[in-house]
């Protein structure tokens, strides 16, 4: 028997997400969400059933954000009767009165700081035998809404029982891979049936052995709250984060071991992922089971077993008005009342310019408006006017004949392509080559017969709608490479 290996993982900060920066405002008008997720925590579950929540969205949406609304608001539930009110007022009076009753245990556990580790469960398990550790009463400031984990005793018995279940999945982490196991399997189907029977066996010890030891592990941190409250029930909630940022096989194999192994009671899983890359990783994982009939579908419907109920995240439309106050700007509204990159560089200039509406316009495309790639265009514009504004900058301008507002929407233009585009169509356009260049010079005005897909079609579609409305003329190809200077280098070479 292979001797055990010892636990590789070390303990990292409590989140990174910072949940105290959330009370000011709701940036991405996401709380209704939040709260949603959270009432499902607190609901009672048949016979305390294992639940699994999904938080879908694709790259940059803003999943984090909305977790991090979730855990304030369990957090705060945890210790204000005014809270878990808010959460339950729209629940039946039977259903509302046991989920006020409900405390919550919450360890997040970020997948990405355990990624080189070449497996995530046992660093899950390891971030469960720190939930002490996780919000305690004791980072409490006093004066701030009490938003911590309810009280400890006893750890020693949550890490004694962690290290015998960590012990047990780095035991068999190299040996567990399930789609491997069956393909073996079927390949052997037809001339080693008893060796197929005793490996199916083996593995269902395996699953029992870690189940049974994970239920053990849930409920020493549950018995561990001390003092308990009159008539309060707790429950383990485990967010998970940051899966897009580990390897599609990683994340795979982390649903394999929720599915199989550590999905038991008394506990609920908060997952955010990209539904979409998870179902393209669940296919490849198995395709060599699947043969020809690995259509993204059978990723979705993987998905759809484990995870209990989703929320999938729009694209918010205070995204450009969240990334604009994230660097400290408070002036310049747009139409619907949210703050506008138009009228962040109005402000900036201290003057109206041409293609201010333009810009508006562009900024509202679906290719800009995840919370990641709105903040790079927002801060890397700032960058530009940083230096484009100084005296140096006024002249650099004027030797390339800008005029003092004849730039910004070009600005803007170049550092979403920047952001969007592959580097060779950026570069096509800066050669005043290409099919974008073609467009937005008005060269090109029907793009029906191109292959087109995601920025690249819709900068078409922009553009062409900007040639037909717009006065601003085209710059020249010096123009163009002094702002993609700006861009990429932060500086202002004209040659």
């Amino acid at each position: 028997m292979t001797t055990p290996a010892k636990s590789r993982y070390k303990f990292g900060p409590t989140y990174s997400h910072n949940i105290e920066s959330l009370e000011c405002d709701d940036r991405l008008g996401r709380l209704e969400i939040a709260r949603s997720v959270a009432r499902q925590v607190l609901l009672p579950h048949p016979d305390d059933l294992p639940k699994v929540l999904g938080i879908y969205g694709s790259w940059g949406s803003g999943k984090s954000f909305l977790l991090a609304q979730v855990i304030r608001l369990l957090l705060e539930a945890n210790h204000s009767n005014e809270a878990r009110h808010a959460l339950l007022r729209d629940l039946g009076q039977s259903y509302a009165a046991e989920a006020m009753q409900r405390r919550c245990i919450v360890v997040p556990f970020e997948a990405w700081r355990y990624e080189l580790e070449g497996d995530l469960a046992p660093g899950l398990i390891d971030a469960i035998a720190q939930s002490d550790t996780k919000f305690s009463l004791d980072s409490w400031r006093e004066g701030t809404p009490k938003r911590a984990n309810p009280p400890f005793k006893r750890q020693n018995e949550i890490r004694k029982v962690a290290k015998a279940l960590t012990e047990t999945l780095l035991e068999i982490v190299e040996t567990f891979h399930s789609a491997k196991i069956l393909t073996n399997l079927v390949r052997r189907l037809s001339t080693a049936r008893e060796e197929m029977r005793a490996e199916a066996e083996k593995e269902r010890v395996r699953i029992d052995q870690v189940r049974d030891k994970m239920k053990e592990l849930v409920e020493a941190v549950l018995n561990s709250v001390h003092p308990k409250e009159p008539g309060a029930s707790y429950r383990l909630v485990v967010v998970i984060d940051d899966l897009d940022r580990c390897s599609p096989e990683n994340m795979v194999r982390l649903f394999e071991w929720l599915k199989n192994h550590l999905n038991v009671g008394q506990c609920v899983f908060i997952m955010a992922l990209d539904h979409e890359a998870a179902a393209r990783a669940i296919v490849g994982r198995y395709k060599t089971y699947l043969g020809e009939d690995h259509d993204i579908a059978y990723g979705y419907r993987y998905l759809e077993k484990l995870i209990d109920l989703e929320w999938e995240l729009e694209l918010s439309p205070s995204v450009e008005s969240m990334a604009l106050r994230e660097i400290g700007f408070q002036q310049g509204n747009t139409p619907n009342g949210n703050l506008s990159l138009a009228g962040f560089i109005e402000a900036r200039l201290g003057q109206a310019f041409p293609g201010r509406d333009d810009i508006w316009q562009l900024m509202a495309l679906r290719s800009f408006g995840t919370p990641r790639t709105m903040l790079k265009i927002v801060n890397k514009c700032r960058l530009a006017l940083d230096l484009l504004t100084t005296e140096a900058g006024q002249a650099a301008l004027a030797r390339v004949k800008f005029g003092r507002g004849d730039y910004p929407f070009w600005l803007v233009l170049l550092i979403a392509m920047y952001y969007s585009l592959k580097p060779y169509e950026l570069g096509e356009f800066a050669r005043e080559t290409g099919l974008l260049y073609r467009v937005f010079s008005g060269i090109t005005r029907d793009i029906s017969g191109e292959k087109l897909s995601g920025p690249q079609l819709e900068l078409c579609e922009y553009g062409i709608r900007f040639r037909q409305t717009s006065n601003l003329a085209m710059p020249s190809r010096e123009q163009i490479r002094f702002l993609l200077a700006v861009i990429r280098e932060n500086s202002l070479r004209t040659t």
